[in-house]
């Protein structure tokens, strides 16, 4: 029993530890003009409105954040309805960038390079903003 308690008191400590929230300013429309923090815990993203913190995708959406622990990255999801399923639950549609699920990857903050990715409709117009840690 006592050893199963240290086991996850440990556990607690370091799954705490690796979670890690940052402060980014990014220049998305003009000279850091978009401040986002981001929380690998959760994970969640959050913009600075008016000196408030708000979520990215507003509460109404059914938006989901997903943590890459192999990119090291959060990525935001659109969940959509299967409609040009093949069969085996794959989007076989070439716009934009699909799970294996029928959802829709909409945004990537990439946590190595610092980077804010748009992925829009169209696979062809991506955009990437370069950003600057604050905290």
């Amino acid at each position: 029993m006592r050893k199963l308690l240290i086991v996850l008191f440990l556990y607690t400590l370091f799954s705490n530890a690796l979670a890690k929230e940052e402060i980014w300013e990014c220049d998305v429309f003009g000279d850091g003009d978009t401040v986002f923090k981001i929380d690998t815990g959760i994970p969640m993203i959050y913009v600075r409105k008016m000196q408030k913190w708000t979520p990215f995708y507003p509460e109404q959406t059914n938006s989901i954040y997903k943590y890459s622990k192999e990119y090291d990255s959060i990525s935001g999801y659109m969940p959509m309805t299967c409609g040009t399923c093949n069969g085996a639950g794959k989007i076989i549609s070439s716009q934009g960038f699909f799970m294996e699920d029928g959802g829709k990857k909409i945004n990537t903050w990439d946590l190595i390079l610092k980077e804010f990715i748009m992925l829009p409709e169209s696979a062809t117009l991506i955009s990437t903003y370069t950003c600057r840690v604050m905290k």
